[in-house]
């Protein structure tokens, strides 16, 4: 099996290589529109995709499919986000071209990138692959350009996502999270002695136990695990008047076995038929769209040994007048609310003249948010702040050693709002609030060593001085300058 899903991979890497190649040695045509580039299209109607749900809510499916189907992109040519469109957290996923693994490495101290003599024959073989392609003989054209797939070695390496931008809101979300165990669980032992439990916030039904792996795969003092049929747990919770609220339960990292969860209590006018777990990265199950009143969830065991690690609940004020959207014709995202009486608005891009994305954040009346940066690269780098009002993640990937450089600095609109920086994260107290971010590496496309041979110290520096620049600059001039370059290009053609 894995030799076959190698093949194909194999396969369709070639593929990809024989169409890149043809696609370099045809011309492409684009018709320009006439007239003055560095304004807008006129005389139509705006290009724009809108939503009226965060993305979460808009496909079904895990992170993946969310990702990939509803966020909003943005994008520079070399930095780019997607942005959610979440109420009580926004999420932007960062990206940035160059982070990739592979390659040059301490533990791979002969790579040569596939440069052999004897399979690129200097160019003569991608004459060849051209020539198939162009004479309509796709098969031997595919055939051709696998012999310049995996030459060398391999270690190619995968492109590394960032991490990410979040941005909580203190006001829109009121979150408890509730172990299952309770106390100092001993470790690599399961406790059958109640004393474990939480019996203030459940009940457990039959023989359970608590099981402390010491792993790190489960958050509280241990996971309540049973193997035994028709054993079952439950859960009582409130959701306050004039809030909507999310359930989750979660397991430990590793999960497995199934409940059937259904509410036995539920207010009136809340409908939610019984439903089997599916653990997947720790999460059981999660309901949405919980309306006011008390509620009593319960777990059975249906199969294998299925464990419950804790609950979280958020209750969220109800949002009016929410509208997520996506500018063509000038790059833009854009995400607008209402909640408890305040408008929220949020405005996204990537800017090429300037190399920082940009997030202009306001509130009609004055608002807490807390900034943070996660990581999502493999690196034992972690965010930490850098004088008051930015953060820093900074270092090095495990695989190749890449140095790494990147920052999101917070500008406050004015004297009125506050920014703090504190421990991995950004405070902000105000109604307006600018943050930039930016990043780079010390990839350079040079045989054989593909680094700049920029010190950590000098890659940093160049990174902070493209957000300095840029806040200097402030919010509109940065803006201005993205769009008269981005129509420049833009507005070089139009849809009809």
């Amino acid at each position: 099996m894995k030799e076959t899903v190698k093949r194909r991979a194999r396969k369709g890497i070639a593929l990809l290589l024989a169409l890149t190649m043809l696609v370099s040695c045809m011309g492409l045509t684009v018709l320009a529109a006439p007239g003055d580039e560095s304004q807008p299209t006129t005389g139509q109607p705006e290009l724009k995709l809108w939503y009226d749900e965060p993305s979460t809510k808009t496909v079904s499916g895990g992170e993946d499919d969310v990702w990939e189907k509803a966020t909003l992109p943005i994008g520079s040519g070399d930095l780019a986000a997607n942005v959610y469109g979440e109420i009580a957290t926004e999420r932007l996923v960062l990206n940035e071209k160059t982070l990739w693994t592979g390659g040059p490495s301490e533990s791979r101290p002969n790579y040569i990138g596939g440069n052999l003599e004897n399979q690129g024959e200097y160019g003569e073989r991608l004459k060849r692959v051209q020539q198939k392609f162009l004479s309509g003989d796709t098969a031997g054209g595919v055939s051709e350009a696998g012999g310049l797939v995996g030459a060398g070695g391999g270690n190619y390496g995968y492109y590394s996502p960032w991490g990410e931008l979040n941005i909580a809101y203190d006001s829109l979300a009121q979150t408890t999270e509730t172990f299952a165990a309770k106390g100092n669980v001993p470790a690599n032992s399961e406790q059958a002695n109640n004393t474990y439990f939480n019996t203030s916030a459940f009940t457990f039904s039959g023989s359970w136990y608590a099981y402390n792996d010491n792993d790190g795969t489960h958050r509280g003092p241990a996971k309540m695990e049973t193997n035994g049929d028709n054993d079952y747990f439950t859960h009582t919770f409130t959701v306050p008047t004039g809030t909507v609220g999310t359930l989750e339960l979660h397991c430990d990292t590793s999960g497995s076995g199934v409940f059937t969860l259904e509410f036995t209590q539920k207010p009136s006018g809340y409908t939610q038929a019984a439903v089997d777990t599916a653990a997947s990265s720790g999460l059981l199950k999660s309901f949405s769209n919980l309306i006011p009143g008390t509620y009593t969830i319960k777990g059975t065991r249906k199969s294998g040994r299925p464990n419950l690690d804790y609950v979280k609940l958020t209750c969220m004020p109800e949002v009016t007048n929410y509208s997520r959207w996506l500018s063509l014709d000038n790059a833009l995202a854009g995400v607008e609310f209402a909640a408890d009486g305040v408008k929220y608005t949020r405005e996204f891009f990537a800017s090429h003249a300037d190399s920082v994305i940009a997030a202009h954040l306001t509130a009609s009346q004055s608002a807490t948010m807390t900034v943070t940066l996660p990581k999502k690269m493999n690196t034992s780098a972690t965010t930490v702040v850098e004088g008051n009002d930015t953060l820093k993640l900074c270092g090095e990937l495990t695989d190749n050693q890449e140095k790494f450089a990147s920052f999101v600095k917070a500008v406050p609109d004015d004297a009125n709002t506050t920014v703090t920086a504190t421990g991995d994260h950004i405070t902000v107290t105000g109604t307006g609030v600018t943050l930039y971010f930016s990043a780079a590496t010390d990839y350079k496309a040079v045989f054989p060593t593909y680094r700049t041979g920029e010190t950590d110290a000098t890659l940093a520096a160049r990174v902070m001085a493209k957000i300095n620049a840029a806040a200097a600059k402030g919010y509109e001039a940065v803006k201005e300058d993205h769009l008269t370059d981005y129509h420049s290009l833009y507005n070089r053609m139009e849809l009809n």
